[in-house]
């Protein structure tokens, strides 16, 4: 049995801690059984705390897998040392929906939303990758399975439904803008209020309504410190990410560019 106290000694975010015991558990499981384990989706902040207890685990082989290489959203896989690395696999398919959107806007949070109405939870799907003729969505077989089955409509448009293998995955070209902004610091609220477009204490009550991640963090801070190559998300608005600090004008505001994906 692993010493959760001595692993999670350092994680003090309580969340976070509680899924890293759920991970652990898989852990134990995997050396008990001799097979592997496959987790629920984490987002990067998750996997990246995750892959700081785990390589102080001897005797485990374990990698995370969301289907194609560069997943946002991933699964752990873990397994006893002796099978190799190569050889896990995270049993994550890709879910297919396809209608006639041509004469209305559906987006990321309209498929997640109808997915998420079936009573399928958030953590048991993978990533969206919205087209112009649908979404493919990464989710587990079983899961997926249910959902070709029940899903019928996306925003009142019908849809059509198909498993595929993530070997066949189409990839869109990502939409995203870049944005030059003059800011009085580097405050959170400040820098993602220049991002999004709207005032700093409609950002701040964003932050404080738990809508917005720093680096895949939850974070409720609006004064949290913001740099080059933080990544900002916000509910129903996107993400923002620090490219450049370009230096202070000479009424020492900062000189940003930044980058905002729809």
């Amino acid at each position: 049995m692993l010493d959760r106290q001595q692993l999670l000694s350092h994680i003090n975010d309580r969340e976070a801690r509680e899924t890293l015991i759920r991970l652990l558990d898989l852990v134990d499981n995997a050396i008990e059984r001799n097979k592997e384990q496959i987790s629920n989706f984490l987002d990067p902040y998750h996997a990246e705390l995750a892959v700081g207890v785990l390589k102080n685990i001897a005797d485990i082989s374990f990698d995370f897998l969301g289907g194609y290489a560069a997943a946002e959203r991933k699964r752990l896989v873990v397994a006893p040392q002796f099978i190799a690395k190569e050889q896990l696999s995270s049993n994550i398919v890709c879910l297919w929906i396809e209608g006639n959107f041509s004469f209305i806007h559906v987006s990321h949070r309209d498929f997640l939303g109808a997915i998420l109405s079936m009573g399928i939870k958030r953590e048991m799907v993978g990533d969206l990758l919205v087209m112009s003729q649908g979404c493919q969505v990464l989710m587990d077989r079983e899961v997926a399975q249910y959902a070709d089955i029940n899903l019928t409509s996306i925003h009142q448009v019908p849809v059509t439904t198909e498993i595929r293998s993530v070997n066949n995955l189409e990839f869109a070209e990502t939409k995203s803008k870049t944005i030059t902004a003059t800011v009085a610091s580097m405050r959170l609220d400040t820098v993602a209020a220049a991002g999004f477009g709207v005032s700093r204490s409609k950002m701040s009550s964003e932050i404080k309504a738990q809508r917005v991640r720093l680096n895949w963090k939850p974070e409720t801070n609006s004064a949290a410190d913001v740099e080059v190559g933080d990544l900002i998300s916000c509910r129903n608005r996107g993400r923002v990410m620090v490219k450049e600090i370009k230096g202070k004008s000479k009424k020492g505001r900062q000189h940003l560019v930044l980058e905002r994906w729809i």
